[in-house]
């Protein structure tokens, strides 16, 4: 299977587009700034419907239409964006998203956009220092490109103190689980750390772990365990 049949196949899953979705109205609920990156643009505009009837307000970015069409979403999304930021709306740290708040969480989502675009069409011109989230809903293999995306996040904004990357690792295709290793030591030349998942995990799941000391924190876990564990290792080639 190729690689673009194999993109092909991502984009078109229903449960990893909710999956996606999913995360983007967290992020939004929580106060994030969001970019959407993508290489197809049917992609692009799947993932801006499901947006759109979750409540938020998707701005599209891809190679169709003019030049001068291109460059006026560009600003209007780059205008939308910056000026709630600037107006604080990404300054909530968190947002109550209880049962209660459920209907003041989406009516507060909606009201700040999120972009969506294709990798292609966002080039040295977009600046955007609000943004705080970049989701990369498709994987990128060349170190170059990781830096170019996740640099977009690096530019500085009184309204931040911290930036987040969501990386969706398809481990089940081995192609795509050697290009997601590849990205963790891009990551890790950052000075980036995986965010860790509940407070037991956090010491296993915070940090990339060298190939030196990996026998040292495996027997950490290990005795750590409360009940068993399990060992999931890719078979030698």
């Amino acid at each position: 299977m190729t690689f673009n049949q194999v993109l092909d196949l991502l984009c078109e899953s229903d449960a990893r587009n909710a999956l996606i979705v999913d995360d983007v109205v967290r992020a939004v609920r929580a106060g994030a700034a969001v970019l959407v990156m993508s290489k197809r643009r049917k992609h692009v505009r799947d993932l801006a419907e499901r947006l759109k009837a979750a409540g938020l307000m998707p701005y599209e970015i891809t190679g169709e239409g003019t030049q001068k069409e291109r460059q006026r979403v560009v600003g209007e999304a780059s205008h939308a964006m910056g000026a709630l930021c600037r107006g604080g709306a990404s300054e909530a740290s968190a947002v109550d998203v209880s049962p209660e708040s459920e209907s003041e969480s989406k009516e507060s989502a909606a009201q700040l956009p999120v972009i969506v675009a294709t990798e292609s069409c966002l080039g040295e011109g977009f600046d955007l220092p609000e943004l705080t989230a970049l989701f990369m809903a498709t994987p990128v293999s060349y170190s170059g490109v990781v830096i170019q995306q996740v640099g977009r996040l690096h530019r500085t904004s009184p309204v931040k103190t911290s930036v987040t990357v969501y990386d969706y690792v398809d481990i089940s295709i081995p192609q795509l689980e050697r290009s997601y290793k590849r990205r963790l030591k891009v990551y890790a030349s950052m000075g980036y750390e995986i965010a860790g998942g509940s407070e037991e995990q956090a010491d296993s799941r915070g940090s990339f772990i060298e190939a030196s000391a990996w026998s040292e924190r495996f027997i950490q876990d290990i005795r750590s365990a409360a009940r068993s564990i399990e060992i999931f290792a890719p078979l030698p080639m």
